[in-house]
C-alpha cells in the first residue's frame, strides 16, 4: 500500500513525460537506466530493485569522484539519508572538560589542551540559544605575547553551532528532506505521511563525535526502511604547510619588501570522525517480522580534494593563499542484498585497486542467486579516461597517468553459467579526444581533454574550465606543493580575477560525457549536446552557464539511417532567448575592517585553525531527482570546500603580524579586502532550470511534429529571498517543490497545427517552522579587533557582527486543475477541465471533479484510513501502522438538474489481520442498484465504514494463506483458489470453484509441500514432464509415498504423471477415469475420481509383514480438487519464468529461454514446437 502522492509534483512530472525519459527538461540533463534486478514480494509488502544510471546528464565537475561503475554512472539501490551540514553537525556532543584558562607563558598546556581538542555541542544538544545575537567579541583576537607557542581557540560562546542541518533521504523511489529540531521533533520540508524517528548512541569510544546511529522511516503503507550503516567522515586540521606555532611562524616574502606572504595550508588528521551518511540496511514490514537486508564492507579513504586559493589585503599588503583539501574517512561497499533465505544478490569487486583512487576497486559483476546457485551475472567492462584517449583497464599507466585518469565504463553484459545463447552488451562512447563540429557553416575540429579530477581551473558552477591564457601549471603532478614550485604570480591572477577567468570557456563542459549507446538488442542512441545557457532576469543579456544540455538524440536502428528516429532540443522562450532562469552573479570578493591596538613589541595574533570534514565521494551512488540533487547541491556549504572564512581569518592575523612592526599610536584602524576561490552565494544559489523547451521530433530527414513545454519556474511563484546579503545564509531561499512542475503541454503535427494541449494550475502551500526550536542564525564579524586582553570582556554590543536569523520552511505544492483541449481539422477546439482538491490532513487526493457533456458535475471522493474514527483494525492503521493515508473507500456522485445528487458508484474495502500478522483488504463492497440512488442514502460517515446497508453489498472476500499471500478469493462467480511455493511468492496451482482446504498440487521443483506430506529425499533429480525433479519410490522403508487427508463425503480428482510401475493408491475408492502415455517423457498420466475415504495414500509396498513387495517408479505434477472444480497448474525457474503450464485436462506447454532471460520457444507436451522467437543483432 505505497503511498503515491507522498511527493505530488514526481508523480506529475511522471505521468506528463512517459516518452521522454532519456532527456529531463527542466535540465536538459541526459538521463539513462538499465535495470539490473527487481524483487517483489506480495505477501509481506517488500520491494526493492538495483539499476545501473547514468549520473553525469549536466556534465562531468571537477569534483566528481568516479564510482566503482566509472566517472558519471552509479549503482542505485536501497537508499541513503546524508547530512547536509550548516556549521557543526548538529548531533555533536562534546564529552570533555574544558575550562577556559586564559592563554599565557607560564601554564599554556590547559589552554593548549582546549585549543587543540575542544569542539562544541552541535545545534541539538548546545546550551546557547540560536536566536540569541552573537556579541563583537566573536571578532576579537588577542595579541598574545612571544612565549605562547601554540593556535588560539575562541571561547565556546563564540564557537557555537547555530545553524541547523538538513537530511536528504533516498529510498525506492521516494525523495525529500528534513530537519531535526532542538526538542528532537523531525519535519519533512515537503508534507508528508512519513514517520521518521532516530536513535542516538553514544559512539566516542570508536571516536565518533556525533550521536545519531539510527534512522528509521516508515512510509505511508506501514513499510520500514532502517538506516544504520554508517560513513564516517575524518576530521582535517587545516595548517599551514611547517606547522602553526605562533613561535616559529615563518613568513615568506617572496619580493624585495616584507609585504606579501605566501602560505600552504594542508590537512592535517585528527583522530575524530562524524557520521554524515546513513546506508539503507534493511527494508522490512514491522507487521510480519519480514526483511530485505543490505550488507557491506567498509574500507578507508584517503585523498587529496580541490586546491582552492584565497587574497587578502591589508593597507596594501597583500597575503596569498592555497588551501589543498584532504578528504579522509572510512566509507561502505555494498556486498550483497539479501532478499530471502532463497534470494540474494552478490556485488564482487575487482582484485586489483583503481588506477585513479588506488584505495578503491572497481566492480566487476553482479550475481543474482537463488537457492546459493548463480542465475544470471552482470559483468562490467572499463578502460580508464587519460587526458584525451580512454586506455585498456589493464594498461600499465605512468605516474602522471594515474594522476589524471577516470575509470571509464565501456559495456555491461548480462550472462549465465551456460552461457548457450550469448546476447551482446550494453556498450557505450563518450566525447573524448578528436572532435569536430560546424559552426556558421564552417567545419572546425577540437581536441577534447578530461581534466583531472579536482583540477583547480573551474567556472564558476565548477566544472573544468582552462582558458587559453592559462598552462596547466596547478594540475601537474607533484609528489609534493611547496613554496618554492607554485607559480604565485598566477595563483592571485585567478583568483583576483576569477569573475571573468572563470566564465565559461572551451568544451570542458561536455568532454567525458555519454556519446553512444550501443543496446543488445541491436541499434544504438546518440546523445549530442550544448552549453547551458539562461537569460538575466527581468533582462534580455543571455549568459553561458556551467555544465552542458542534451540538444538532440538520433535513435538509429541498426538497419538504415533514414529511420533515425530524432529529437531535438531547444531551450527557448517565445521571444527565441533563453528560456533558463535562476543565474546570479558570483560574488568572490567581500570586505571588512580591523582595528589593532599596540601592545607593545614582541605580540602575535592569535592564529584560529580551520577544523572541518570534507564530504566523502560517493562510490555507490544512490541517485535523486535533478530538482533535489540541485537543492541539495545549493546547501553543501562544507561538501565542496573546507569551511573558506576560517582560512581567510586565518591569512588576515598573519598580515596583521607584519603590520604590527609598524603601529606606533594606541590604535590604527585597517580595511581588508578579501578574494575567495568560492563565490559568497555557492553554498545557498538559486535553482536553475529551464521553463520552456521545444521537442521537434523528426523521422530520417522530416518533421513529423512539435511538443512544447512549460514548466513552473519564478514567474509563477516568486523566489522568497532574491539576493544574499552578507553573512551569506543557509537560509531558505526559495520553495524548492513549487519549480520545473509541467505548466502546459502543446503538441502540433507536422504542418505546426495544434493537435492537443493540457495545462495545469497549482495552489503553493508554503509554511515558515518559526519557533525556538528550529531558529538558526548565521553571523560573521564585520569588524576584527585586536588588543591585548586575553578575551574580549562582557556586556559588548553587536554593532560589529553581521547576522542573519532565519527558519526552515515547508509545505507541499497541490495540483488543483486540469484543461485539455483537442483540436479538429479546423482547429478548432473541445476542452475538458478537472478540478482537484486534497485533504490537509493526510495530504491524498480527497475529490476530483469535472463536467460531462450535459454540463453535470461529475465528483470523485476518496476516503483514508484517517477519514475514520472507526476502532480495530481502521485504528491500527491510523496510529501505529502508519497507513492513515491507504483508501478504504471511494464514491462517485453526479449532480443533476435542480441540484439533486445521485450515487453512481460506490466501493469499500474492508481490512483485517492476516495470518502472518500484516494487514490486507479481506472483503470488499460495491453500491449495487438498477436505478441511481440518491446520495443522501448512502452518505459518508466517519464512524460507519459502510455508508448504506441498503444500498452496497459485499463483492468479493479474501482469505489469506499463513505466509500473508491471497489463498480463496470469493465472489459472486464462485470460488478461486490458489497454492504458492517457490519460497512462497509464485503462484503454482489455481483452482476455480473450490476451497483451498480441499487442494493440493506439488510437482517437487521448488521448497514447498503443496498440502501433501511426503519424505524430501525421495526427491530425484531426474527428468521430470514439468521440471528438473519428480518424487522417486524405491525398495526399502515404511513404502509409504505421498498422503493427504480428505473429507469422506466429497468426490475429488486424482491427477499425477507416472513413469515405472504402478503405485499402489490407498486410503479411499478410485475410479480410473482416463491415461494415456506422453512417448517424449517417458510418463503416463493418470486421472482418479476419488470417493469415499478419509485420505490419499500413495505406497510402493504391498504386504501386512515381511517380505515385502516393492515397485520403483517416478511421480510428478500430483493435484487433487474436487470433481466440481478445475484445477490448472506453473512450474517456475524462480528466476527467468514460468517453465511449464498444466490446464485442467492434463496437457502441457513447454517454455524455454535463452541466456538473456528471453523467451525462446514455445513447446507442446510432446516437445514439438509450437513457436519460436529469434534475436537479430546488426553488428
Amino acid at each position: 500500500m505505497k503511498n503515491r502522492i507522498v511527493f505530488f509534483y514526481f508523480l506529475i512530472l511522471a505521468n506528463a513525460f512517459p516518452a521522454i525519459a532519456q532527456v529531463n527538461l527542466q535540465t536538459g540533463a541526459a538521463q539513462h537506466s538499465i535495470p539490473l534486478f527487481s524483487y517483489s514480494d506480495g505477501a509481506n509488502r517488500l520491494s526493492s530493485g538495483i539499476s545501473l544510471v547514468y549520473t553525469a546528464g549536466n556534465g562531468i565537475k571537477a569534483s566528481d569522484v568516479a564510482t566503482s561503475v566509472g566517472i558519471g554512472w552509479g549503482i542505485e539501490f536501497g537508499g541513503a539519508i546524508t547530512r547536509i551540514q550548516h556549521g557543526e553537525p548538529d548531533d555533536q556532543k562534546q564529552d570533555g572538560s574544558f575550562p577556559y584558562p586564559y592563554p599565557n607563558g607560564t601554564d599554556p598546556s590547559a589552554f593548549l589542551n582546549y585549543a587543540n581538542n575542544y569542539y562544541p555541542d552541535g545545534y541539538m544538544y548546545s546550551s546557547y540559544d540560536p536566536a540569541t545575537s552573537v556579541d563583537n567579541g566573536g571578532g576579537y583576537i588577542p595579541l598574545l605575547p612571544s612565549n605562547y607557542y601554540g593556535p588560539y581557540k575562541q571561547l565556546p560562546v563564540y564557537l557555537a553551532d547555530r545553524e541547523q542541518d538538513q537530511y536528504m533521504f533516498s529510498f525506492n523511489g521516494q525523495q525529500g528532506y528534513f530537519v531535526i529540531g532542538k526538542d528532537g521533533g523531525i519535519k519533512t520540508l515537503v508534507d508528508s505521511k512519513l514517520k521518521i524517528e532516530f536513535s542516538t548512541t553514544d559512539m566516542t569510544v570508536n571516536n565518533i563525535i556525533t550521536r545519531i546511529s539510527e534512522f528509521r522511516i516508515t512510509d505511508p503503507g506501514g513499510i520500514q526502511y532502517v538506516f544504520k550503516d554508517l560513513e564516517l567522515s575524518q576530521l582535517m586540521q587545516y595548517k599551514r604547510q611547517n606547522g602553526l606555532n605562533i613561535n616559529n611562524l615563518e613568513i615568506l616574502y617572496p619580493g624585495a619588501s616584507a609585504t606579501e606572504t605566501h602560505n600552504i595550508f594542508r590537512g592535517e588528521a585528527k583522530n575524530l570522525f562524524t557520521v554524515n551518511k546513513w546506508f539503507l540496511s534493511e527494508i522490512k514490514n514491522p507487521l510480519t517480522g519480514k526483511k530485505i537486508t543490505f550488507n557491506y564492507s567498509p574500507y578507508d579513504i584517503d585523498m587529496l580534494g580541490n586546491k582552492s586559493c584565497y587574497r587578502s589585503v591589508v593597507d596594501s599588503r597583500r597575503d596569498i593563499n592555497i588551501q589543498l583539501e584532504r578528504i579522509k574517512g572510512k566509507v561502505k561497499r555494498l556486498t550483497s542484498v539479501k532478499y530471502s533465505d532463497k534470494e540474494e544478490v552478490v556485488f564482487n569487486y575487482s582484485s586489483i585497486s583503481r588506477n585513479d583512487l588506488p584505495f578503491d576497486k572497481a566492480l566487476e559483476s553482479i550475481d543474482i542467486k537463488y537457492n546459493n546457485v548463480t542465475k544470471y551475472s552482470w559483468q562490467f567492462s572499463f578502460g580508464y579516461f587519460v587526458k584525451n584517449q580512454i586506455k585498456a583497464y589493464n594498461a600499465v599507466l605512468t605516474q602522471s597517468e594515474k594522476y589524471r585518469s577516470r575509470l571509464c565504463l565501456l559495456g555491461v553484459e548480462r550472462k549465465t553459467p551456460d552461457q548457450l545463447s550469448p546476447v551482446p552488451p550494453y556498450t557505450f562512447s563518450y566525447y573524448i579526444g578528436s572532435y569536430s563540429y560546424v559552426y556558421n557553416g564552417n567545419t572546425y575540429s577540437a581536441d577534447l581533454e578530461l581534466a583531472p579530477a579536482f583540477t583547480f581551473y573551474q567556472d564558476h558552477w565548477g566544472y573544468p574550465n582552462k582558458w587559453f591564457t592559462l598552462t596547466d601549471y596547478m594540475d601537474e603532478l607533484r609528489e609534493d606543493i611547496n613554496y618554492d614550485n607554485v607559480d604565485w604570480s598566477l595563483v592571485e591572477n585567478y583568483v583576483i580575477n576569477g569573475l571573468s577567468i572563470r566564465d565559461v570557456y572551451g568544451y570542458g563542459y561536455f568532454t567525458g560525457m555519454l556519446k553512444t549507446i550501443k543496446n543488445p538488442t541491436g541499434g544504438e542512441q546518440t546523445f549530442e549536446y550544448e552549453n547551458n545557457s539562461a537569460t538575466v532576469t527581468g533582462g534580455t543579456q543571455q549568459i553561458p552557464m556551467g555544465g552542458a544540455r542534451v540538444s538532440k538524440i538520433t535513435m538509429y536502428d541498426g538497419v538504415s539511417h533514414s529511420n533515425d528516429i530524432i529529437q531535438e532540443y531547444k531551450y527557448i522562450r517565445e521571444d527565441g532567448l533563453s528560456s533558463g532562469w535562476g543565474y546570479e552573479a558570483p560574488v568572490y570578493e567581500t570586505s571588512k575592517s580591523q582595528r589593532v591596538y599596540n601592545c607593545g613589541s614582541g605580540v602575535k595574533p592569535g592564529q584560529i585553525l580551520a577544523t572541518a570534514a570534507s564530504s566523502l565521494p560517493g562510490l555507490l551512488t544512490s541517485t535523486v531527482p535533478q530538482a533535489l540533487a540541485d537543492f541539495a547541491s545549493r546547501n553543501a556549504i562544507n561538501l565542496g570546500s573546507t569551511k573558506p572564512q576560517a582560512l581567510i581569518s586565518m591569512a588576515a592575523n598573519i598580515i596583521i603580524y607584519i603590520i604590527f612592526s609598524f603601529t606606533a599610536p594606541s590604535y590604527a584602524d585597517y580595511s581588508t579586502t578579501e578574494w575567495s576561490y568560492y563565490s559568497t552565494v555557492s553554498g545557498n544559489t538559486l535553482p536553475f532550470q529551464y521553463k520552456r523547451v521545444e521537442m521537434v521530433n523528426k523521422l530520417g530527414a522530416g518533421t513529423t511534429g512539435k511538443t512544447t513545454y512549460k514548466f513552473t519556474s519564478d514567474q509563477d511563484f516568486a523566489i522568497d529571498v532574491t539576493s544574499l546579503a552578507v553573512p551569506n545564509s543557509s537560509k531558505p531561499r526559495y520553495a524548492y517543490w513549487a519549480y520545473g512542475l509541467p505548466l502546459s503541454t502543446l503538441v502540433e503535427d507536422k504542418d505546426g497545427n495544434d493537435v492537443s494541449k493540457t495545462e495545469y494550475t497549482y495552489d503553493l502551500i508554503k509554511n515558515t517552522l518559526n519557533n525556538s526550536n528550529n531558529v538558526s542564525q548565521k553571523w560573521r564579524a564585520s569588524k576584527l579587533t585586536y588588543n591585548c586582553s586575553y578575551t574580549p570582556g562582557t556586556g559588548l554590543p553587536s554593532t560589529d557582527i553581521d547576522h542573519d536569523i532565519y527558519y526552515p520552511i515547508y509545505g507541499r505544492i497541490e495540483l488543483k486543475k486540469k484543461k485539455d483541449y483537442f483540436y479538429n481539422d479546423l482547429q478548432e477546439s473541445t476542452s475538458a477541465t478537472t478540478d482537484y482538491v486534497y485533504s490537509s490532513t493526510h495530504y491524498q487526493l480527497k475529490n476530483s471533479s469535472s463536467l460531462n457533456s450535459k454540463g453535470e458535475l461529475i465528483e470523485s471522493n476518496i476516503y483514508y484510513a484517517d477519514d475514520y474514527t472507526l476502532t480495530g483494525v481502521p485504528q491500527t492503521m491510523r496510529t501505529t501502522a502508519n497507513m492513515g493515508a491507504v483508501p478504504l473507500s471511494s464514491q462517485t456522485i453526479i449532480t443533476k438538474a435542480g441540484a439533486q445528487k445521485y450515487l453512481l458508484s460506490g466501493t469499500v474495502t474492508e481490512f483485517g489481520i492476516t495470518p502472518n500478522g500484516d494487514i490486507k483488504p479481506v472483503k470488499t463492497y460495491s453500491s449495487r442498484s438498477e436505478e441511481p440512488v440518491l446520495a443522501s442514502t448512502a452518505p459518508f460517515s466517519a464512524s460507519q465504514l459502510i455508508p448504506g446497508t441498503d444500498v452496497y453489498e459485499k463483492i468479493a472476500e479474501i482469505s489469506y494463506s499463513a505466509d500473508g499471500l491471497p489463498a480463496q478469493t470469493e465472489n459472486d462467480q464462485g470460488k478461486t483458489s490458489i497454492i504458492y511455493d517457490y519460497n512462497n511468492k509464485l503462484p503454482v496451482a489455481t483452482a476455480v470453484n473450490a476451497k483451498v482446504t480441499d487442494i493440493a498440487y506439488t510437482s517437487f521443483e521448488a521448497d514447498g509441500y503443496g498440502g501433501w506430506s511426503f519424505d524430501p529425499l525421495k526427491i530425484s533429480e531426474e527428468f521430470s514432464p514439468t521440471g528438473k525433479r519428480s518424487l522417486k519410490a524405491t525398495s526399502g522403508g515404511s513404502g509409504a509415498v505421498i498422503f493427504r487427508p480428505i473429507y469422506n463425503t466429497k468426490k475429488y480428482i486424482l491427477s499425477f504423471w507416472k513413469k515405472g510401475e504402478n503405485p499402489i493408491l490407498s486410503g479411499a475408492s478410485y475410479y480410473l477415469r482416463r491415461s494415456y502415455e506422453n512417448t517424449a517423457t517417458g510418463y503416463t498420466y493418470y486421472e482418479y475420481e476419488v470417493s469415499d475415504g478419509t485420505d490419499i495414500t500413495i505406497t510402493n509396498r504391498t504386504g501386512t509383514s515381511p517380505p515385502y513387495t516393492y515397485y520403483t517408479f517416478n511421480l510428478d505434477e500430483i493435484r487433487i480438487y474436487p470433481i466440481e472444480a478445475r484445477m490448472s497448474t506453473t512450474t517456475y525457474d524462480p528466476v527467468w519464468g514460468k517453465i511449464a503450464e498444466t490446464d485442467q485436462n492434463g496437457r502441457i506447454i513447454y517454455y524455454e529461454y535463452d541466456s538473456g532471460g528471453r523467451l525462446k520457444v514455445i513447446r507442446d507436451q510432446d516437445r514439438n514446437v509450437i513457436k519460436t522467437y529469434e534475436y537479430n543483432y546488426k553488428q
